[in-house]
């Protein structure tokens, strides 16, 4: 293993700091450590080179704001989580409320769907019965007129029959009117013709006694004339 000093350059003229260059037989890798200040090498076809710089004093002093920067971007990140957990939480209770409302407005609407339900089936109990009610007053009307007109044609048939009956009646009186107008005009005729004639002395059937007059002889004659039944 052989050492070569590294060649000047201007960062080691503003830092300061020697750069010792170590060869191993490895394959090259690099890689820096964040606790370490130093820079090594490997490589396959010649030694490893070991770059060790006095970089403290840059990452010492660089280090500090990169802090500061994380403080405040770990201030921001905790300021937008706790803000988003409580954005989260209200609208967690705003969904919960929500669903609440809307649960109590499912039931209500369930409940007055059965009400609505039960009162569609009162009504056509009450459509149903007030039917069969005014079937029922119907039917008893038309019984009671039935009757009444049942009443009424046989008092009018009676009527009628009396009626003819009367009707004879009177054609039977208009007749006996009739023959006894004709008897008595008969009648009167003959009394007429006697009353013609003058005296009846002469007459057959004329009896008149020596005491008896004029009337007696009247008499006589309205005795002898006899009228027929």
């Amino acid at each position: 293993m052989s050492y070569k000093p590294a060649p000047h350059s201007s960062y080691k003229k503003m830092f300061g700091g020697d750069r010792v260059a170590v060869r191993t037989p490895y394959t090259s890798r690099q890689f820096s450590s964040p606790v370490r200040s130093s820079r090594v090498s490997f490589g396959l076809s010649s030694a490893p080179t070991v770059y060790a710089t006095k970089t403290h004093r840059l990452r010492s002093s660089s280090a500090m704001p990169r802090l500061s920067s994380e403080n405040l971007d770990f201030s921001l990140s905790d300021a937008i989580n706790s803000e988003f957990i409580t954005n989260r939480t209200n609208e967690k209770a705003q969904m919960q409320s929500l669903n609440d409302r809307f649960a109590n407005y499912i039931e209500k609407v369930r409940f007055l769907e059965q009400q609505n339900k039960i009162l569609l089936a009162e009504l056509e109990q009450l459509r149903g019965k007030g039917t069969s009610r005014v079937g029922d007053l119907y039917e008893d009307e038309m019984r009671e007129l039935r009757r009444q007109v049942d009443l009424l044609t046989n008092e009018k048939a009676r009527v009628e029959v009396h009626r003819d009956n009367l009707v004879e009646d009177i054609d039977r009186l208009r007749e006996k009117l009739q023959d006894e107008t004709s008897q008595r005009e008969e009648a009167e005729n003959i009394m007429q013709s006697f009353r013609q004639e003058g005296s009846p002395c002469g007459q057959p059937g004329w009896h008149t006694d020596n005491n008896e007059g004029p009337a007696a002889g009247s008499r006589s004659v309205r005795q002898t004339v006899t009228l027929p039944a």
